[in-house]
């Protein structure tokens, strides 16, 4: 496998309040022989993505050298073909913002040899720091089944499997006291080709059970694009925080996750990740406890977490409704995100009420389901200090309904910290997300939601301000097709005022020649449409629904480029446009996002540049910044 694109410098992103020196980009020409991402200058990093380019016909796989695509051996996860539809990619992150990541240990392999896969990379420094999250296992689970569950893992019906804990290093001062084996993540993948649904499963050795099942993926387009559904979850310090047992010690019941499968021969890719100083386990200073649920949800939850999610079952016909007190499905008051059941197989609808956080927010839920007998299931982590006690933040959690209008309206009045909005299932009208300029012509948009009507998923818009509640609800408008139709919001606030607000600069479509008088661009034009580079917090890039080209999102290299490039030369990422046919992926518009975790302006708009396939098709572009 060969890398024809030159690591480049581009000043990008930065992570937990720490600016980064650079990015990376690679077109690799893949090979069946796996071979590393990048060993060359900078290859340490702190978040690598890797994607499928549209119209190829082989699988990609990335994990170990030892790759073996037959067992299933070293592979951390299988992308499948884009041959008209959504890209799969991978993507691992170090959420601390430090360097963590060495792409030469990160593996590459395709199974159509001379076909391409597209690496991005940021880093802070691009050396290592002393510690790696190494990718400790990588293999496929699968029949035959064992006989009997592991110790205190008897209340989930059927053969549990577990996830062993093979490659995970322990601290050897603490196993006597302490036999858990802590790690930083665990991702697991349905294997693309199988038939059978695999019901995910928990376990902390005295309660146990089903919190989520995976559809699989047969390879049909129809089905979701052929996605694989898979499951993921990670410690948000990017520490070790996590932890599981094998009741190898003594006899000690087991705890950690496990699965049951439909097929006995079916089963799961699953990857584990371990922080290591010099090939020992980093201590980790919080440790986060899981648990999990598959059934009918109560009429009201409250929670404090660090993490809690809501998915649907596959092969329930009903809606799921979640939203605050004043919940009421009948008149669409008060919701925070409607679940559109997964009734024939495919993906299942998921609603966050709280991201991935390193505190415990408290939450207050009302749920409610068209179909009382049909089962939600939900996931959550808790914080806590190690040894010590978890504790709830001042965080708060909020939203309900915004009525559209055809003309822009305001959010709101207040500052968030956090908002999600979302189509709402079975409407019919697109929804623009925007700034008070916003109109018709795509001035001022930041996003277009494509509605739901046949159902299947709902598109959502997310906006973050990592330095507290710094959105400005007065400043973000919506604008329905439809007047009379809704959007479901959920907010949260930290308490926390920054400095200055969260503000679009930048807000509309962008085509070449691009918007400057004098312009001489070719082909690819810059992000704002203009020479010059404006400071950057987060950008937003997006296929236009109902608009042919593919759009290739790439560095400030690009253009110079003489386009299309068969090489893919400077190119990150390509979106694939969204027809507006729900046969090819439900009529989703692709995005390219980037943003400063620590919500400053680190990036700058010059680095990146904007290639339609069709000259004069124009894009959407959003920039925001403090």
């Amino acid at each position: 496998m060969k890398t024809s694109l030159r690591v480049l410098p581009l000043g990008l992103l930065v992570n937990a309040a720490l600016v980064y020196a650079g990015t990376g980009a690679a077109t690799i020409t893949l090979a069946t022989a796996p071979a590393a991402v990048n060993c060359g200058a900078s290859s340490w990093v702190n978040t690598v993505i890797v994607s499928v380019v549209p119209g190829g016909e082989g699988k990609v796989y990335v994990g170990q050298s030892s790759q073996n695509p037959s067992t299933g051996s070293g592979i951390a996860q299988i992308l499948f073909p884009n041959e008209g539809a959504h890209s799969e990619q991978f993507q691992l992150s170090d959420p601390s913002g430090n360097d963590t990541i060495n792409l030469c240990n990160l593996y590459v392999a395709g199974e159509i040899s001379g076909e391409a896969a597209l690496a991005s990379w940021t880093y802070k420094n691009g050396t290592s720091t002393g510690n790696e999250l190494v990718l400790v296992q990588a293999q496929s689970y699968s029949g035959p089944i064992p006989s009997a569950e592991p110790i205190g893992c008897t209340g989930a019906t059927g053969p549990f499997v577990p996830i062993s804990p093979a490659g995970l290093v322990q601290d050897s001062s603490l196993t006597d006291t302490d036999p858990s084996y802590y790690f930083s993540k665990v991702r697991v993948q349905v294997i693309p080709g199988q038939e059978g649904k695999i019901h995910l499963a928990w376990c902390n050795g005295i309660t146990d059970g089903f919190f989520h099942i995976l559809y699989p993926n047969s390879g049909l387009l129809s089905e979701h694009s052929a996605w694989s559904e898979g499951w993921e979850l990670q410690d948000p310090s990017g520490q070790n925080g996590l932890s599981m047992f094998d009741g190898a010690v003594g006899g000690a019941p087991f705890h950690g996750w496990g699965f049951v499968p439909d097929i006995s021969t079916e089963g799961l890719q699953v990857a584990l990740w371990q922080l290591q100083a010099s090939g020992s386990v980093v201590d980790p200073a919080s440790v986060y406890s899981f648990s999990g649920t598959s059934g009918v949800p109560p009429a009201t939850l409250g929670a404090s977490a660090s993490r809690l999610r809501f998915r649907v079952e596959p092969g329930y016909c009903g809606k799921f409704y979640l939203g605050n007190s004043s919940l009421n499905p009948a008149t669409g008051t008060g919701l925070y995100k409607t679940l559109f059941p997964n009734c024939g197989g495919g993906w299942s609808e998921e609603f966050v009420a709280i991201p991935d956080s390193t505190v415990n927010v408290p939450v207050s839920l009302n749920i409610a389901a068209e179909f009382a007998t049909d089962f939600l299931s939900s996931e959550a982590l808790s914080v806590a200090p190690y040894g010590g006690s978890a504790s709830a933040s001042s965080q708060s959690v909020g939203g309900g309904t915004t009525v559209l209008s055809t003309s822009a309206t305001a959010i709101g009045s207040s500052f968030v910290h956090r908002i999600t909005i979302s189509v709402t299932p079975g409407q019919e009208g697109q929804v623009a997300i925007g700034t008070a300029a916003m109109s018709t012509d795509l001035t001022g948009v930041v996003a277009i939601l494509y509605p739901n009507t046949v159902g299947r998923w709902s598109e959502q818009f997310d906006l973050i301000d990592p330095q507290g509640d710094g959105i400005d609800l007065s400043a973000l408008y919506v604008m329905g097709e439809i007047a009379g139709e809704y959007v479901q919001i959920v907010t949260e606030t930290t308490g926390i005022t920054p400095a200055t607000p969260l503000s679009a600069s930048t807000a509309g479509a962008i085509s070449f020649p691009g918007s400057c008088t004098g312009n001489t661009y070719n082909y690819a034009v810059p992000l704002t449409g203009c020479p010059g580079s404006a400071p950057v917090s987060a950008v937003r890039i997006q296929a236009i629904p109902g608009l042919d080209p593919a759009v290739f999102v790439g560095t400030s290299a690009m253009l110079s480029d003489t386009e299309p490039d068969p090489t893919l030369s400077d190119t990150v990422k390509i979106l694939y446009p969204s027809l507006g046919d729900y046969d090819v992926h439900e009529g989703f518009s692709e995005t390219f996002a980037m943003a400063c975790q620590d919500g400053t302006n680190c990036l700058t708009s010059d680095a990146f540049s904007l290639w339609p396939e069709y000259a004069y098709y124009p894009v959407l572009v959003a920039i925001w910044q403090h």
